[in-house]
């Protein structure tokens, strides 16, 4: 089994950090498996393929540091990875220009 994970900084309290998570997690086509009420520092989600782990840990009032930690084979590890922390946008990044032809 692989584990392949990466670390960011976003601009969200903890609580926004963990519905954002949980969002990321649901818009990547997994289930989550966190209970709402359960630990407000990790959202654990997945399939029969991969485990996510995504662990916050406040740095002051309005800024997390993520790390998002797939576990499965190489590839399926690496590409839900990248795919959840692509879906957890920093609130303070301007929005992406519309691509033009």
């Amino acid at each position: 089994m692989d584990t392949h994970w990466g670390t960011m900084r976003r601009r969200y309290t903890r609580a926004a950090a963990r519905a954002q998570s949980m969002t990321a997690l649901s818009t990547a086509g997994y289930e989550v498996w966190s209970d709402p009420a359960g630990d407000e520092y990790f959202v654990l989600g997945g399939n029969d393929q991969v485990n996510v782990t995504i662990v916050i840990v406040p740095e002051g009032d309005a800024e997390c540091f993520i790390a998002v930690i797939a576990n499965s084979s190489n590839g399926t590890a690496e590409s839900a990875r990248n795919k959840v922390r692509s879906l957890i946008p920093d609130l303070a990044a301007p929005a992406p220009m519309p691509h033009l032809p």
